[in-house]
């Protein structure tokens, strides 16, 4: 739940601070990797299928879109200061943090 989230996100946040050489680089993308299979399976057999269940194929395709969308703008690394609201303060910094993301993945030759 919103516990596992919000402790997935300092670990993710962790490790882009963390020298793959650090004792602590293993430990957390083990916890990391233990809390992300988690989440995926209770998403996959609870939550996806309530989904399915509720909403019809029109309004599916519209989420899928939607989730596109905002793929394109969502930021790609952590950042565990950032607003979690959803309003439209958190939609600019969420834009400005996906810019700046952008940028470091760029220099940073990461995908």
């Amino acid at each position: 739940g919103i516990k596992e989230h919000g402790r997935l996100k300092d670990d993710l946040n962790r490790l882009d601070s963390l020298n793959i050489e650090d004792p602590e680089f293993d430990k957390t993308v083990q916890r990391v990797w233990h809390d992300l299979k988690h989440h995926i399976k209770e998403e996959e057999a609870t939550i996806l299928p309530k989904l399915e269940q509720m909403a019809t194929a029109q309004e599916l395709a519209q989420l899928g879109q939607k989730f596109l969308q905002m793929k394109k703008i969502a930021p790609s690394r952590p950042h565990p200061m950032g607003p979690t609201g959803g309003g439209p303060g958190t939609k600019m910094a969420n834009a400005g943090a996906a810019a700046v993301d952008a940028a470091r993945d760029a220099i940073q030759g990461r995908p």
